[in-house]
């Protein structure tokens, strides 16, 4: 038989793995999301999220043991075919024999005969420390009370009396609630303990079974009333199922299957609660809006799952939304702290210790997003907004790189991974820019949109626009996480190897890497980082470089507007440092915008072409091409204007999730074409003592001293001011002067900052060689000035 075929498969299957994977079936669960959600419903979710998080197994359904999954789903499915007959204790009892039969078929389907107390969950005899404010909910429950050995800070420390239990005699040592070591504990380790002082069996029995006929008989009257709180009925029916404890073991299981099944026949989605073991330190109300709760979260869950299989997300930890914890786990705690394995076989889980773990787990990552991350508020040129600065990346969206469908999302999915901060990011684009090519451009990464780092293991220039993979993306994006770690392991646990240190794969640390791409150092090839800005104007620059002799062949350029994905953003602009990185930009006007990886094609909403011939417009390069994308009927689409010809041509095209492209679907033609008002020829001229530049006045905000302070704009603005007076060597502020320059057409902003008074930054005029320059000045001489000043179209 070949090793792999399907028969040889099934043959190295265990029996339990196929018994599992039948109810599975049954119940509609088919793939790991589903597997996941059904696990909420029957394991505490510090358990799953420790599974997720740490990776020690790949089945986290499977945490409590094989046996144990296969007998909830088998209960599960029991229930379910039950459907909506009436709770009978005979329908109880089965109930818990199916949720027992192969992992405790000792005690399933037999109601105690034998009193119980409840102590702590992880040593076996010993009682339990509880709160005050537990003690209490356990007080005011009719079926329980608590037994109180001390006081201690802030509780009590005892044990919890069950019903019919009153006669066992309760000391430090007694066991727990598992009725068959009390049992074995007492009448092995402690003569003191008289068994026959206890109630005979059958009558203890007796007690259970009359509780357990008036609980059905209660859900039963209530259920057939006219109208009722579906989340008030099954909470209480869990709760006094759970306080009653009428069988050995198996009764938290028991109670929260049969309030699913409560929930589930009333329509309702059923409960994945957030701590189950708390149901009888609740009070009922408390109790009640907890499983409300828990329907919600289930709710979403699926919603959520839904939008990620669409999306075609393969990621646990993006279900749960564990992937920060996930991350951080991986590229550092892991390295500080070991996890503690998981119980095999069905063995007790010890909560004290995962509980300790998370706890330091949590007040470690607390730590570092302290250190490595900060929300701030940016004014971007679609408003104020706030955006996430740091922070490690997550497999969710690292994700994005591997996976072309996910470049097209659906527009609740792109909430969650972008923000609504907008930033543009422009620049010169080798060959002709098709509408095929403006396409690709939001479905694959391009080499014009990608980080320095990612275009040199692509072999690509900058002004390519040719494809860039995802594996090459996603390398950018670990180098990020890796630099972010090592950081923060020098600053915060430099007395420890730092394991992202020394070898051939020794990491840049994060800090020198950002100021090295922000100021053109000697290893900016090192940066996974992708410009953007969040100022249009600046970033639309770079998409109409004609002029410089770096891009005498490119005939396009295109200005990309985007959304800042809510992960691994920098500021580089001084909005709010980051302690872990300490950068601030030297040259804040330009508003830089550091993204991971490159411009992700899911963020981009608009893409505009420029050509060497494109029309001036009230001081405005004219974009040729408009490209946006917009989302119409659940469906993506791209409306591309084209303006190249007499007419505007407005042409859509729908996203095809079978082949992943966006196919032609419509034209029309729209407009006539208005010719491009051309600005005339300015000229600057001298009378009485005063320059008169009202020629320019149009121009000079928009493109010339765009970066002026308000106090300056009011002067342009509101005064409407288009003359300066000057004195002949008298310091003045707010003037400028017109310089004649000799060197090359790109003139490179590098002028002292100190010295600009009111101003940002000088801006470049593009002119007819010999080229001139408006820059702010101090001292103001005649000489200076050239009178005959024209700008090139």
């Amino acid at each position: 038989m070949p090793e792999f075929s399907p028969f040889a498969v099934l043959e190295r299957q265990k029996p339990i793995d196929l018994e599992i994977r039948s109810s599975e079936r049954a119940l509609g669960i088919h793939t790991a999301y589903d597997r996941l959600n059904e696990a909420s419903l029957f394991i505490d979710r510090k358990f799953l999220n420790y599974g997720i998080i740490t990776g020690v197994t790949k089945k986290p359904e499977r945490i409590f043991g094989d046996n144990e999954w296969a007998d909830y789903l088998d209960g599960r499915l029991f229930a379910k075919e039950y459907g909506q007959q009436d709770l009978t204790p005979a329908f109880v009892t089965q109930l818990h024999t199916k949720l027992t039969t192969r992992s405790n078929l000792d005690v399933g389907g037999k109601l105690r005969d034998i009193g119980v107390i409840g102590g702590s969950f992880d040593s076996t005899g010993e009682p339990i420390v509880l709160p005050s404010e537990q003690v209490a909910a356990i007080n005011s429950n009719p079926q329980l009370s608590f037994k109180k050995i001390e006081a201690v800070d802030g509780g009590e420390r005892g044990h919890i009396v069950y019903p019919h239990s009153d006669t066992v005699e309760i000391t430090k040592a007694t066991a727990d609630y598992h009725a068959r070591e009390l049992r074995r504990k007492f009448g092995a380790q402690y003569q003191e303990y008289d068994e026959s002082a206890a109630p005979p069996p059958a009558t203890i029995k007796d007690a259970v079974t009359k509780d357990l006929e008036e609980i059905c008989e209660w859900f039963n009257i209530a259920k057939g009333q006219d109208q009722y709180n579906p989340h008030i009925l099954a909470g209480l029916l869990q709760q006094r199922l759970a306080s009653l404890h009428p069988f050995e073991d198996v009764n938290g299981t028991l109670s929260r299957v049969l309030m699913n099944w409560s929930l589930e026949n009333d329509g309702e989605a059923p409960s994945a609660l957030e701590n189950p073991s708390a149901d009888i330190y609740n009070d009922e109300e408390t109790w009640i809006a907890k499983v409300s709760e828990g329907s919600n979260r289930y709710a979403e869950s699926k919603k959520r799952q839904k939008m990620l299989r669409e999306a075609g997300i393969d990621d646990l930890s993006a279900l749960f939304g564990t992937g920060q914890d996930q991350v951080f786990y991986e590229y550092i705690f892991k390295h500080l702290k070991k996890a503690p394995p998981l119980p095999t076989n069905g063995d007790k889980h010890n909560h004290e210790k995962y509980e300790k773990f998370l706890e330091e787990f949590n007040d470690e990552m607390r730590t570092f997003q302290d250190f490595m991350a900060r929300t701030s508020t940016v004014h971007a040129t679609n408003g104020d907004h706030e955006i996430t600065q740091g922070g490690l990346i997550t497999p969710e969206f690292m994700h994005f790189a591997l996976n072309t469908k996910l470049h097209v999302l659906p527009e609740a999915l792109r909430t969650q991974l972008f923000s609504d901060v907008e930033v543009y990011r422009g620049g010169m684009i080798d060959g002709e820019v098709t509408d095929e090519k403006i396409c690709q451009m939001f479905t694959q990464y391009t080499g014009v949109g990608t980080g320095y780092r990612a275009l040199q293991r692509s072999h690509l220039p900058a002004t390519s626009g040719q494809r860039v993979t995802g594996n090459v993306i996603q390398e950018s994006l670990e180098y990020y996480n890796k630099m972010l770690a090592k950081s923060y392991f020098i600053k915060k646990h430099g007395d420890i190897p730092n394991p992202y240190s020394g070898g051939a794969a020794t990491i840049r640390d994060i800090a020198s890497t950002a100021q090295d791409h922000i100021s053109g150092g000697k290893n900016i090839w090192n940066s996974p980082f992708a410009s953007t800005s969040l100022d249009r104007r600046i970033s639309a620059g770079f998409a109409q470089k004609f002029e410089s002799p770096l891009f005498a062949d490119a005939q396009h350029g295109v200005l990309f507007t985007a959304q800042v994905p809510r992960e691994g953003t920098i500021l580089t602009h001084g909005q709010k440092e980051i302690e872990g990185i300490g950068l601030k930009h030297k040259y804040e006007s330009e508003r830089e915008v550091l993204l991971p990886g490159a411009l992700t094609p899911a963020s981009i909403t608009a893409i505009e072409v420029f050509d060497r011939y494109s029309e001036i417009f009230f001081g405005q390069i004219v974009p040729k091409v408009i490209a946006r994308r917009e989302e119409r009927d659940g469906q993506s689409v791209v409306i591309i204007d084209d303006r190249r010809g007499a007419v505007v041509v407005k042409r859509t095209y729908t996203y095809n999730p079978a082949i992943y492209r966006y196919e032609f679907t419509a034209e029309e033609h729209t407009q006539e074409l208005v010719p491009a008002e051309v600005p005339p020829k300015p000229t600057i001229t001298f009378k009485n003592n005063w320059y008169d530049i009202s020629a320019l006045a149009h121009d000079i905000k928009p493109l010339y001293i765009p970066a002026l302070k308000e106090e300056s704009e009011e002067l342009f603005i509101k005064k409407d001011f288009t003359k300066f007076e000057m004195y002949d060597s008298t310091p003045e502020k707010n003037l400028l002067y017109i310089e004649k320059v000799s060197y090359p057409t790109f003139i490179k902003k590098d002028y002292d900052h100190k010295d600009i008074m009111n101003f940002e930054s000088p801006e470049e005029i593009i002119t007819e060689k010999p080229q001139y320059i408006i820059k702010p000045n101090n001292i103001i001489s005649k000489h200076n000035i050239i009178k005959d000043f024209k700008f090139k179209k």
